[in-house]
């Protein structure tokens, strides 16, 4: 994927701008030199199946994949597109579902990705994880991630991320 001299030199999204459509299609259209842009160790998050990732990420790069339960994927999806496409409502949900489950829909099929993952599940640079385990015991994910990652984390730090963190609060 190649940039022009001016496209590079559009393609920055300081951390104080502003959240404007303008400024969220911009970096949308620049996410690639975005992203080589930012200092190292980089964290991206991605929903985007591993074979659609640069040829040979798992091999340079540390992955962790989160696999969720493919119903409440669909469940999840379903309500946060109609949160921006209210016509999906009166469709329902039965016919979207059929929809997701033909691949249909933007960001279907879902199976074919997680098989995908879990075919790298043993790889040295690749974490599959479940996000329901995450949900059920956090300590025990978060210290298999820190020890995944390389990082020694205190009692006091395993705290602060344990307290900070989105997913115990998350309403599902």
């Amino acid at each position: 994927m190649g940039f022009s001299r001016k496209e590079k030199q559009d393609a920055s999204y300081p951390a104080d701008a502003p959240k404007t459509s303008e400024n969220v299609t911009r970096f949308i259209d620049h996410s690639y030199e975005f992203a080589r842009r930012m200092p190292r160790p980089r964290m991206l998050k991605t929903h985007t199946p591993l074979s659609l990732l640069p040829e040979g990420l798992v091999d340079k790069c540390k992955v962790i994949f989160v696999a969720r339960n493919v119903k409440d994927v669909a469940v999840s999806f379903y309500y946060h597109n109609c949160l921006t496409k209210p016509e999906l409502k009166k469709a329902g949900f039965k016919a979207w579902a059929d929809l997701f489950r033909r691949g249909l829909i933007f960001g279907s099929p879902i199976v074919p990705m997680i098989l995908e993952a879990w075919e790298l599940r043993d790889h040295p640079n690749l974490l599959f994880l479940k996000y329901e385990d995450l949900k059920r015991d956090f300590d025990k994910e978060a210290k298999k991630i820190a020890k995944f990652l390389g990082v020694a984390l205190s009692e006091e730090k395993m705290v602060e991320i344990i307290t900070l963190s989105e997913i115990n609060s998350k309403q599902i």
